[in-house]
């Protein structure tokens, strides 16, 4: 549980207190080690809030109201309707606010990890990486007093400020960043390969082929980077399935990979390689269906709503004959089913998605001055902090404006009306 080679008393048993406290009663110390064990077997579910609210009504010691904090917050993180990070956040500070005060080392650096968590999963990456680079600062200080230290505090945190130099677009910083991660796996017979460092392994290889990707796009399309980000991503998924991830990445994983073979499927299409078209579109839909087999990532907050995404543009990434021009009507339904969704979710990164699959569609229907509202709105919906997601619409915008702006009547086919959803704004 946690990250290996940091020793907090929040990945111990309830026995586990700090210096002068008093040991747990047996039915706290029941408590504590059973969150503990759902936080480990991932099977945290929203009623566990029962067991923390026991928890907080019995008279607990410092070391224990701590705990109880980081079993709020991990609960407001994973087993909310919708992932609740700024709740969680403001509850890892409070949590982080009582190992400062009574100076726990190992569990400063696991809370303060968990915040940069919670400000990547709310999309704020630059504070993310901001927390990352104390948390790694503090291991680093750890670090020092171990005679034996493990490797796999630094490469998680680093493969932590990667992923998030990706989000907001320095795709060169977070290349050289996860670079030294691989060195170290794959060059350090020293270093023991743990299943943790397997696994940190393979979510860097996963962001590198996200990296290669986002590359392609600003190349206008590449064969020979998206099959790069594939082969990174396939090793990813296989380390995955090896160490035994979370479903939810696994399944994550797969829409990316099938993301990926439509983006090859979209570019061999462009050169009349029907073919190859096809298999990289068929490989989409093979990974899409594992994606929807997997039973945590279908229960996921957005996991259904990224397959649904794929699925649709799946439906798109084929010649425009009079079999596809059938399904018009139900595209237009399902897309505007996401769209209310992302509004209603407040989500600013689902509805730059659902204006860029919109645009996709106005640009395969011919439609392109209505294509470029859409990929000029899904722009503009997302943050500065989110620029490793806009390479996709940004390639579109520029195909588009090299379509003519002024179309034969009969191009424009419409099915319903195919209206341009404006991004639903945070208050």
């Amino acid at each position: 549980m946690g990250i290996r080679g940091v020793h907090s008393i929040l990945y111990e048993s309830a026995s586990a207190v700090w210096s002068g406290e008093q040991q747990p009663s047996e039915r706290l110390a029941t408590v504590i080690n059973k969150l503990n064990e759902k936080i480990e077997k991932d099977i945290l579910v929203a009623d566990d809030h029962l067991l923390t609210d026991e928890m907080a009504r019995m008279t607990l010691e410092p070391s224990q109201e701590m705990r109880l904090r980081y079993f709020e917050a991990y609960l407001l993180r994973e087993s909310s309707p919708v992932r609740d990070f700024k709740r969680a956040y403001q509850v890892f500070e409070h949590a982080l606010y009582l190992a400062d005060q009574h100076a726990d080392l190992d569990s400063q650096i696991v809370l303060t990890g968990q915040l940069g968590l919670m400000k990547y999963g709310d999309a704020l990456h630059h504070e993310a990486i901001s927390h990352y680079e104390v948390a790694l600062e503090l291991w680093q200080q750890r670090e020092r007093q171990l005679a034996d230290p493990s490797a796999e505090p630094e490469l998680y945190f680093r493969d932590r400020i990667g992923v998030s130099q990706f989000s907001i677009g320095e795709f060169d910083a977070a290349e050289g960043t996860l670079a030294r991660i691989l060195t170290v796996v794959k060059q350090r017979p020293d270093v023991p390969q743990t299943p943790e460092l397997r696994a940190t392994a393979a979510k860097t290889l996963w962001t590198l082929g996200l990296i290669h990707r986002a590359q392609s796009d600003m190349q206008d399309g590449s064969e020979t980077l998206l099959l790069r980000a594939l082969e990174r991503l396939e090793e990813a998924l296989t380390t995955f399935r090896n160490v035994g991830e979370h479903e939810v990445n696994v399944g994550r994983l797969h829409i990316q990979i099938a993301e990926t073979c439509l983006d090859l499927s979209d570019w061999y299409l462009q050169r009349d390689q029907r073919k190859q078209a096809n298999q990289a579109r068929q490989k989409a839909r093979v990974n899409i269906v594992a994606a929807q087999s997997i039973p945590k990532y279908a229960n996921d907050a957005f996991g259904p709503l990224l397959t649904e995404l794929a699925l649709l543009r799946y439906e798109i990434t084929r010649t425009l004959d009079a079999d596809a021009a059938r399904g018009l009507h139900a595209f237009e339904l399902r897309l505007k089913a996401l769209e209310d969704l992302a509004a209603e979710g407040k989500s600013e990164s689902l509805s730059a998605k659902c204006a860029t699959l919109r645009g996709e569609w106005l640009l395969w229907l011919g439609d392109a001055p209505h294509a470029r509202e859409a990929f000029v709105l899904a722009l503009a919906g997302l943050r500065p902090d989110n620029m490793g997601e806009a390479t996709r619409p940004q390639r579109l915008l520029r195909r588009s404006n090299e379509e003519p702006r002024e179309q034969p009547r009969a191009q424009r086919t419409r099915a319903t009306g195919p209206r341009v959803s404006r991004p639903h704004k945070r208050p």
